[in-house]
C-alpha cells in the first residue's frame, strides 16, 4: 500500500517525533494509518478511536481548571444522559473604569545649545583678521502636564450550568483584577460594560461518556454510514468542534488581544496584556494522531494479550479496548499519550505561573489564572485542529486509495461514460437509453436533416433517454395542433415518449454542468428545409407550440434549452404541510398547472409532403423540383401567396409532370407578376430620388 503524498506542513509530523520517543516500536512498529496494511473496517475504528482520543483529551484540559473533577463529571454525565438537560459552558466579562483623581507631574528635558562668536581685528599692515570660537552648554526645562488616574477592573467567570440557569452551576474559575491607568486627557480610555457571554453547548461531549464506567464509548452506526468520515456521528462530532474552536478563539480573542487594545491602548509601557499574546501552546503534545501498528493478524494470542490490559487511563476518562485483530495501538500507548499530554500541559502551566503574578493579588489586572485560560484554549484550538485534520485524513486517505485503485481521478466526464455504460449492462438492448438524435426522412429516402438534444454545444455528447415509438399505424387519435384561434392542425405521423435521467456528479450538477447548456440541434442538408416547433404536451392529444423555426439548406441552429426543477410528489406534500388551507389550495392549483405543462415536446414537419399535399401534387413530386421548392417556398413565406394561386386545377386525371409542369406556369406567372411590381417600384423610387436631387440642385442656386 504507497501513502499519501506529504506536504510541507504535515499536521502530525512534530508528534510523530514524539510518539517515538514515548513507545517502544521495536516490536511493533507505529506509522501513520496510510503507511500500514488495514481493512475497510479498521478505517472506522481509527475515526472512532480518534474522535474517543479527542473527548479524552479535551477532558484532561478541563480536570486543570478548579472546580472540575471526577465527581463533578459524573453528576453532569447524569444530568445529561439521565435528565436530558443541555450543558453550557459559559465566560462571562464585565469591564469597570472609574474616576479617581487628577495630577500633575513634573518632567525636566535637557537642552543642549551651541554658540558661534566670530570676532574681526586689523593686523599691523591694515589687513582686516578674523578668529571664531564655539561655546557649548546645556539647560534644563521644566514643565508640568496634567494626568488624569482612572481605575481599571475586569471580573470575569467560568461557569458550567445546565439548562438556562448559571447561577446554579459549577462555578470552574472566577477572578477579579484591578489595576490603575493613567491618561493626558479627562476621557475614560474606556466605557464600563458587560460582555456578551462566550457559550458553548458540552451536551455532547458528556453523551459521549459511560457513566459507570467513566469509558470513551463514541461509536459509528456502519450500518447507515456512507464512508467513516460521511456519516451522522461524525457530522454531529465534527459540528462540535467548529462550536468548540469558535469558543476557544473568542476566549483567546479576548485575553489576548481585546485587552491590549481596548483596555491598555493608551498606555505606552509594557503591560501585563502584553504577556498573554506570548502565551501559546506549541510544547504541549497533542495526542490525537492518525496511528496504526503492524501486526499478524494469525497471531491472536499478542493481540488478545493487547485487549485483555487492565484499565491504563491518564486523567478521568479511559479509551475502549481495541477489538482482537484491529490494528489499533493497545490501551497502554494511547493512556501514554494522554498521560504525555498531562505532564507536558503542566509543565507549561508551570512557566506561566513563573512569568505572571498571583491570581489573589486584586491589584493586577492580569494574573497566572488569565495565563491559564489564554494556554488552555490555546491548547484547545490545537487539539480541535488536530482533531479535524484526523478525520479528514481518512477520508483523504480513502480517496487517495480509490484513485490509485482505478489507476486515474474520477473527473465528471469518466461518471457520465459510467452511467451509460450501467446502462447498457442493466437494460436489454430494447429497452437500454439511446441517444437523442433523430434523422428527418421521409420513407426510403435519405435523410433531410438531424435534430438532437445535446450538452452544450458539442453535436458528439447527445443526452440518453428512455424513449418508446408508436407508429401511425397504432395512433388512437392524431395530435391536434393548435396554431390560432381559427385554425387547428392534426399530425398523424410517428410518435416518441423519450424520458431522461439526469445524473449529477457527488453533490455538484458538474455532470452536467448548467441546465441553460442543454440546446436543441437541428441541421438541414443541401436543398433541404422541414420545420421544427417547440411546446408542451397540454393533454392526451394535444401539442401546444410555443416557437417555430423553417429550417433549410445546410442551416444548423442551437437553440438554449431552459430546464427547472419541480419538487417530487412528496417534497411537496411536506411543503405545504403547515401552510394554511388557502394557501395550499393556492399551491396545489399552481402545482396542477405546472405539471399539465411539464412535458417538453418536439414536433418535426417535413416541407415537401405537406406542399404537395397543399398543391394537390401526386406523393414525392417536388423531390427532385429544387428550383420549383425554393420558390414555393419564396412565395409562401415572403410574399404570403395564398396557395390557391398555384395549386393544380386541372384534370385530375394528369401524370405527375403535366401536375407538376402546371404548378410551374402558375408559379412563373406569380413570379412574373411579383418581379413587375419590384420593377414598377424600383422606377418609382429612381424617379423620386432623382425629382429630389434636382430640387437640392436648384436650391443651391438660389
Amino acid at each position: 500500500m504507497s501513502s499519501l503524498s506529504k506536504s510541507a506542513d504535515d499536521p502530525f509530523s512534530s508528534s510523530m517525533e514524539v510518539v517515538r520517543r514515548i513507545l517502544d516500536t521495536n516490536k511493533n512498529p507505529v506509522e501513520q494509518a496510510d503507511k500500514i496494511d488495514h481493512t475497510y473496517q479498521d478505517k472506522y475504528s481509527l475515526v472512532e478511536f480518534l474522535t474517543n482520543t479527542g473527548i479524552a483529551a479535551i477532558l484532561n484540559v478541563l480536570e486543570e481548571l478548579d472546580g472540575f473533577n471526577g465527581d463533578v463529571l459524573k453528576q453532569l454525565i447524569v444530568a445529561v444522559q439521565s435528565q436530558n438537560r443541555s450543558m453550557t459552558l459559559r465566560l462571562a466579562v464585565e469591564e469597570d473604569c472609574e474616576f479617581v483623581k487628577e495630577g500633575t507631574r513634573t518632567i525636566e528635558r535637557p537642552r543642549s545649545e551651541l554658540t558661534v562668536e566670530k570676532v574681526v581685528t586689523e593686523t599691523g599692515n591694515g589687513t582686516p583678521a578674523s578668529t571664531t570660537s564655539q561655546q557649548a552648554f546645556t539647560h534644563m526645562i521644566v514643565e508640568e502636564v496634567k494626568e488624569f488616574y482612572w481605575k481599571a477592573g475586569l471580573r470575569h467567570s467560568l461557569v458550567l450550568f445546565a439548562g438556562t440557569d448559571p447561577s446554579s452551576g459549577v462555578v470552574l474559575g472566577q477572578r477579579t483584577g484591578t489595576t490603575q491607568l493613567v491618561t493626558a486627557m479627562n476621557k475614560a480610555p474606556y466605557l464600563p460594560t458587560t460582555r456578551a457571554p462566550i457559550d458553548i453547548n458540552l451536551s455532547w461531549l458528556f453523551r459521549q461518556i459511560n457513566p459507570d464506567s467513566l469509558e470513551c464509548s463514541f461509536a459509528i452506526d456502519r450500518e447507515t454510514a456512507k464512508t467513516p468520515s460521511r456519516n451522522k456521528q461524525i457530522e454531529e462530532a465534527l459540528d462540535f468542534i467548529r462550536n468548540l474552536q469558535r469558543w476557544s478563539s473568542g476566549c483567546l480573542g479576548y485575553f489576548q488581544h481585546k485587552v491590549k487594545r481596548e483596555l491598555f491602548h493608551s498606555q505606552m509601557e509594557e503591560s501585563p496584556a502584553d504577556w498573554l499574546v506570548k502565551i501559546n501552546a506549541k510544547n504541549v503534545f497533542v495526542p490525537i494522531i492518525p496511528l496504526f501498528q503492524e501486526y499478524d493478524r494469525g497471531n491472536t494470542v499478542e493481540t488478545t494479550e493487547n485487549s485483555h490490559q487492565g484499565n491504563e487511563s491518564s486523567g478521568l476518562l479511559s479509551l475502549p479496548v481495541p477489538s482482537p485483530g484491529s490494528p489499533l495501538l493497545p490501551r497502554k500507548d494511547t493512556a501514554a499519550f494522554l498521560e504525555e499530554q498531562c505532564r507536558s500541559l503542566k509543565g507549561v502551566l508551570l512557566e506561566v505561573d513563573r512569568i505572571l503574578p498571583d491570581p489573589n493579588d486584586q491589584a493586577q489586572l492580569i494574573s497566572r489564572y488569565e495565563g491559564k485560560l489564554v494556554l488552555l484554549s490555546s491548547h484547545i484550538l490545537d487539539l480541535t485542529a488536530a482533531w479535524y485534520a484526523g478525520i479528514t485524513y481518512v477520508e483523504a486517505m480513502l480517496r487517495s486509495q480509490l484513485i490509485q485503485a482505478i489507476g486515474k481521478e474520477v473527473q465528471p466526464s469518466d461518471f457520465c461514460d459510467f452511467i451509460k455504460f450501467h446502462n447498457q449492462r442493466t437494460f436489454g438492448k430494447a429497452y437500454s437509453p439511446k441517444s437523442f438524435c433523430h434523422a428527418v426522412r421521409q420513407p426510403n429516402q435519405y435523410p433531410d436533416g438531424v435534430v438532437s438534444i445535446i450538452r452544450g454545444s458539442s453535436l458528439k455528447d447527445p443526452i440518453e433517454t428512455f424513449s418508446r415509438r408508436i407508429p401511425r399505424d397504432s395512433l388512437v387519435a392524431p395530435i391536434s395542433i393548435p396554431l390560432n384561434a381559427s385554425t387547428t392542425v392534426d399530425f398523424a405521423g410517428d410518435q416518441y415518449l423519450h424520458g431522461w435521467l439526469e445524473t449529477h456528479f457527488a453533490s455538484n450538477s458538474r455532470c452536467l454542468p448548467s441546465r441553460s447548456l442543454l440546446n436543441i440541434s437541428a441541421r438541414a442538408r443541401q436543398f433541404s428545409c422541414f420545420m421544427l416547433m417547440t411546446g408542451s404536451i397540454s393533454g392526451p392529444n394535444e401539442f401546444t407550440p410555443k416557437d417555430a423555426i423553417i429550417i433549410q439548406i445546410k442551416d444548423e441552429v442551437l437553440i438554449p434549452l431552459l430546464t427547472t426543477s419541480l419538487p417530487s410528489a412528496k417534497e411537496f406534500r411536506d411543503a405545504i404541510k403547515s401552510l394554511s388551507p388557502e394557501q395550499s389550495q393556492f399551491a396545489k392549483s399552481l402545482r396542477a398547472m405546472q405539471l399539465d405543462s411539464s412535458v417538453f415536446g418536439l414536433c418535426v414537419i417535413q416541407v415537401k409532403p405537406q406542399m404537395e399535399a397543399l398543391l394537390d401534387l401526386p406523393p414525392n413530386s417536388l423531390t427532385k423540383e429544387i428550383q420549383l421548392t425554393q420558390d414555393l417556398l419564396s412565395l409562401f413565406v415572403e410574399h404570403q401567396i395564398p396557395p390557391s394561386l398555384v395549386s393544380y386545377d386541372g384534370d385530375m386525371d394528369a401524370t405527375p409532370n403535366e401536375k407538376v409542369t402546371a404548378v410551374k406556369q402558375h408559379v412563373k406567372g406569380v413570379l412574373e407578376v411579383i418581379d413587375g411590381m419590384k420593377e414598377k417600384q424600383y422606377q418609382d423610387e429612381t424617379k423620386k430620388a432623382d425629382l429630389q436631387q434636382s430640387i437640392n440642385k436648384a436650391n443651391q442656386f438660389k
